[in-house]
């Protein structure tokens, strides 16, 4: 009896989102003046929003002209290289090796 009422609440939740997707989309340009107006009242919640919102569409249009895999490169440029364990005893300096000349 759960496993029904998980599934139908799993359904109606996708809908609900998919409504909240589509509403949001029509109302866009006034979304965005709430938010500056609040932004500029000094609500720090909206600035934040207003920046997320300007990331995505920068990102939208970036993957429209170059591809969603320039995109994915980027993502992936930007994370730290991967660095093996040091081991204090071996490890090397910038001047060189740390054992006596």
């Amino acid at each position: 009896m759960k496993a029904e009422n998980s599934e139908s609440g799993t359904c109606k939740e996708k809908r609900l989102g998919e409504e909240a997707h589509n509403v949001m989309g029509s109302r866009t340009s006034t979304i965005v003046e709430h938010l500056i107006g609040r932004t500029r009242a000094g609500d720090k919640k909206s600035a934040e929003m207003l920046k997320d919102l300007a990331e995505k569409e920068a990102e939208a249009k970036e993957a429209l002209e170059h591809g969603p895999l320039r995109s994915q490169a980027l993502a992936w440029e930007a994370e730290p290289q991967w660095q093996d364990p040091v081991d204090p005893e071996n490890a090397e300096t910038d001047c060189g090796s740390r054992e006596a000349e």
